[in-house]
């Protein structure tokens, strides 16, 4: 039934919708994310990639206040100091990264069914060189076809509570959109620094409540660097294995001073009161409200991946999954060099990040992220093509709605309503249309798209958000 509330979004979805035509992005359910990175050099920026232009940009939130995220503005006492000094960060977290952790048998699981409706999911970036036989595609086959290692991938973990969505790896964002060499690497990945970014710095109590606050890890080299200018002691403390920190007090970073010791985390080398042979970290994901750390070595420390920190001897654990298996028994054995982490507990809508959903076995995946943009707040969807069985078959893409009742809504049969026509589609690449959101209604609703064929009609997996 079509209630009045439906009839408002109806109209606000039929509004001033920008088609934009087929484009080629990433092939998953978080193409629209966008994601801050940044690679491989001394005093390198953190770069923000938006998937609605499809810029690429030193990170910044722009809004009501700004926080400045130059890496010359966190490091700005450094700079005073010495003004080429060799600042490499290597991996970063604003502490919003949340992991779905059960303990079981002393040993750290991935368990999204902790709670009802609880879902999961990481986005992480490998290094080129630790891409082996044993990798699935689709990195596998970007390895082979000019390299990985500066692609974002995601993985929906096992047991989460989207349907169909699980256990696969999908290329959400390739080297091509983040402008860099398909032979290159990136080593700093954050997406909740983007979503508020694209949002005007409003925080969201699901996916990024924190946004004054940094975590961050150098390079062993530039740490080194480092270490006489940061005024941190002991220096033995100031290593490429350990977490540092920032506040941000409305106008600028505060001192840097350290999170987690690299004694803390099982990566202090044999000497203690040196740093010279502490192993370096290469991923990080803080979680702030539980101080949980989730970390990666450099592979040749021949440590698992992933790491949680533990409070007792050896100072972590390997994290598994929800039946205990190694995470590399699903995303292959190769070096994790960027890391987040997506936990929203229930299947709760957000203003920003679209909820994947399928309820079936995906074959046209939708993406979609609310930002905004010069001209107010729109909703940015990607139609991406999969296996459908129907590639390359003349079609028209159909935008549809349905008004969500409540947290129990039976995702496979809501109450769908036609919009109207996107334009002609043939299920190959990307179909990206951006929605113009007129106002803030508090509703949650469903997106899909189906593609009508001359002898088939092919629906999209499931969006849900919060509008």
């Amino acid at each position: 039934m079509i209630t009045s509330r439906t009839t408002t979004a109806l109209l606000l979805l039929t509004s001033g919708i920008a088609a934009q035509g087929t484009i080629e992005p990433g092939r998953g359910p978080f193409s629209t994310t966008g994601c801050v990175f940044s690679v491989p050099g001394a005093s390198k920026d953190l770069l923000h990639y938006r998937a609605d232009t499809g810029n690429v940009a030193p990170a910044q939130i722009i809004g009501p206040t700004l926080v400045d995220f130059r890496v010359a503005s966190i490091f700005a006492s450094v700079l005073l100091q010495d003004p080429g000094a060799n600042i490499d960060v290597d991996a970063l977290s604003l502490g919003n990264d949340v992991f779905p952790i059960a303990w079981r048998g002393g040993k750290p699981c991935l368990d999204p069914q902790r709670s009802p409706d609880g879902w999961a999911a990481l986005l992480f970036s490998v290094t080129n060189a630790s891409v082996s036989a044993n990798v699935p595609d689709p990195m596998a086959s970007r390895a082979s076809g000019g390299g990985a290692g500066a692609d974002l991938y995601s993985w929906i973990l096992p047991g989460s509570a989207l349907g169909e969505f699980a256990n696969t790896i999908y290329l959400e964002t390739g080297a091509e959109q983040l402008q860099v060499a398909r032979s290159g690497e990136i080593d700093v990945l954050d997406v909740s620094l983007a979503l508020l970014a694209q949002n005007g710095g409003e925080t969201d109590p699901n996916f990024a409540p924190f946004r004054d606050r940094v975590f961050f890890s150098l390079t062993k080299a530039s740490a080194a660097s480092l270490a006489p200018l940061l005024g941190i002691l002991p220096l033995s403390d100031v290593s490429g294995g350990t977490v540092f920190t920032s506040q941000w007090d409305g106008s600028a970073w505060g001192q840097i001073t350290v999170y987690r010791p690299a004694s803390a985390l099982g990566l202090a080398g044999a000497d203690p009161n040196t740093a010279s042979d502490d192993i370096e970290m290469d991923a990080l994901a803080v979680r702030l409200q539980t101080n949980e750390v989730v970390y990666s070595a450099v592979a040749s420390a021949g440590l698992p991946q992933l790491l949680l920190q533990y409070w007792a001897p050896p100072f972590y654990k390997e994290l598994l999954t929800d039946t205990g298996t190694p995470i590399t028994t699903f995303i292959g054995d190769s070096d994790v060099d960027a890391l987040c982490g997506i936990d929203p507990e229930l299947l709760v809508c957000s203003r920003w990040l679209g909820t994947p959903y399928a309820p079936s076995t995906p074959g046209i995946i939708l993406s979609g992220t609310q930002m905004l943009t010069p001209t107010g707040l729109s909703m940015l969807l990607h139609t991406n093509g999969a296996d459908t069985g129907a590639t390359g078959i003349a079609g028209t893409l159909f935008l549809q709605l349905a008004v969500n009742s409540g947290a129990s809504d039976d995702m496979a049969s809501l109450p769908w309503n036609t919009l109207f026509a996107l334009g002609p589609w043939d299920a190959t690449g990307t179909f990206a249309c951006s929605v113009p959101i007129g106002f803030v209604l508090g509703i949650d609703v469903s997106l899909r798209t189906v593609l009508v064929q001359p002898s088939a009609m092919i629906p999209s997996t499931i969006v849900s958000t919060k509008l």
